[in-house]
Formats: structure tokens, C-alpha cells, sequence
């Protein structure tokens, strides 16, 4: 079976290879690639990682690399300047520092790549409290998880998807040199991508494989960190629906009514006053 070559962009912050599950998914996985294969870490941390880390990236060999970013660029501007760093690579795959999966991943991949030479996007699925989380519906202003799964061609039409885990066919990225919309710093970068996609391509592909994925979104966390989340979630949907009156006006009620929500169940607020930052 042939096998696709993949550039691996892999996102760091505050965490050492030691503690990535990504990256101990992709020794795992390591070989299974296509010789041509190769990985770039990029490390968002206010300090780099040791050095014995860097050669350790570097020895999974074909020009892999390390990039040290101290001051946390968005997302968008790495997905961006990953695509930047292609060197005759097949695909695109974008991972962050806390996934999980095995070899059935790429052979899943590689087989459905080879099947489907006209689609461009193969996402795996993810599933958290026995819901379909990614990939999933965008209603014009929110999202919505699929009842049901659904693998193999889906309609790309209001189909969202979590970025993590996307295999990007380069022959599409090449069309454009900002798939990324740096505007965006954290929430809507990915779905602003599969709004994108969706306008140039019919269709995608969901693999029939399970990617484990920590949901950040769902993690306990500071009241601080909450909010600077609701903050961007707002943003990022105003962002999203700016093209469009009726989606935007939808927008700010669905916000209106979260914001109040969150006040409540957070007894702060803040989350209501945003409205006025």
C-alpha cells in the first residue's frame, strides 16, 4: 500500500516531550510513516525545551525541526507558517500536545487517502461523554455535536471539525498562502477553516478511527482561565458571523442568553459585562 508523505506540526506550550501524549503517540507510530515523513514542533512556552528534547525531535530524522516561540502567537500564524515549511510533503497533519492514537490511525489514513485521491480533508472523529464532538454541524452562529457517527464521505456543507488531527492534502492548500484567519486567537480558528473549505470543496472524509483528545473546554479549570475563554468564545462568534445580518443577529441573542447563563452558574459578572468591552 502506498503510502502518503505527511509534514507533522505538533503544538507545544509549557509541556516537555516527556509530557506529551502526542508525541509518545508518534514514536508509536513512527514506523508506519512513509520514509519522507517528517515532524515540526512548534513550542509556544515562555521557555524552550531542553536540549536533549531538541535532538530528540531532530532524530526522527528527514529535516525534522523545532520552532520556539516565546510569545504564544495564535494558532492561525503556526498552521500558517506550517504550511510555509512544506518540502514536497503529500499532507498536512495538525496535532496538539495532548492526543492519543496508535498506527491504526495512519493505516486508516493511507488507505483511505489512496482510495479517495479527490478529496482533500480527512478528519478522525472524537467522541467525549458518548457524544460526537468532532467532527460536527455549524448552524451559521454555533455548533452542534452529531447524534450519530457518521464515517466515509460526508458533505462538507456546515461541517466543522476539531483542527487536531486534520490531514490536509497540500495540492489544496497550495491555492492559498492563508488558510489560517490570524484574526482569530484561540476559539474559531478550525471551524472559520472548514467554512473556508467548505466553499471550495463538496466533500471531506471521516476515518473510522478514534482520536483521543483532551477537551480543554470541558477541563476544570481557574475562574480565570473561564472567563478569558468566554471572552474569546464570544469574539470568535462574532468573528465567525460577520458576513452575514441574520446569522449575526442570531449570534447575539445565542450570546445574550450565554452570558447571562454563565453569570449565574459562575456567580460573576463578568461574563455579562463583556458585552461592553
Amino acid at each position: 500500500m502506498d503510502k502518503p508523505s505527511v509534514l507533522i506540526a505538533v503544538v507545544l506550550y509549557k509541556c516537555n516531550l516527556e509530557e506529551s501524549q502526542t508525541w509518545a503517540s508518534l514514536i508509536v507510530c513512527r514506523d508506519h510513516w512513509h520514509e519522507k515523513t517528517r515532524v515540526l514542533v512548534f513550542d509556544n512556552s515562555p521557555v524552550a525545551l531542553s536540549k536533549s528534547d531538541q535532538n530528540q525531535i531532530a532524530s526522527t530524522g528527514n529535516s525534522s525541526g523545532y520552532l520556539h516561540s516565546p510569545d504564544n502567537i495564535s494558532l492561525a500564524k503556526i498552521y500558517n507558517a506550517a504550511i510555509q515549511k512544506r518540502n514536497g510533503e503529500d499532507f498536512l497533519m495538525l496535532l496538539d500536545q495532548d492526543s492519543e492514537f496508535d498506527s491504526r490511525f495512519f493505516s486508516e489514513f493511507y488507505l483511505k487517502a489512496n482510495l479517495h485521491p479527490d478529496i482533500d480533508l480527512f478528519l478522525p472523529y472524537v467522541v467525549h461523554n458518548n457524544n460526537v464532538v468532532s467532527p460536527g454541524n455549524w448552524l451559521g452562529y454555533k455548533g452542534r455535536y452529531w447524534k450519530n457517527l457518521q464515517t466515509g464521505i460526508v458533505d462538507s456543507k456546515n461541517l466543522t471539525a476539531i483542527a487536531s488531527g486534520m490531514l490536509i492534502r497540500f495540492t489544496y492548500l497550495a491555492h492559498d498562502s492563508m488558510h489560517f484567519d490570524e484574526t482569530f486567537v484561540l476559539y474559531g480558528i478550525d471551524t472559520y477553516f472548514m467554512q473556508k473549505y467548505s466553499k471550495r470543496r463538496r466533500s471531506a472524509f471521516v476515518l473510522n478511527y478514534e482520536l483521543k483528545h483532551d477537551l480543554s473546554i470541558y477541563s476544570e479549570t481557574s475562574e480565570e482561565t473561564r472567563l478569558f475563554r468566554f471572552r474569546n468564545f464570544f469574539s470568535s462568534t462574532l468573528l465567525l458571523t460577520k458576513e452575514s445580518a441574520i446569522k449575526r443577529t442570531k449570534a447575539l441573542i445565542y450570546l445574550f442568553y450565554k452570558s447571562i447563563e454563565q453569570s449565574i452558574k459562575n456567580r460573576d459578572i463578568r461574563y455579562f459585562t463583556t458585552w461592553f468591552e
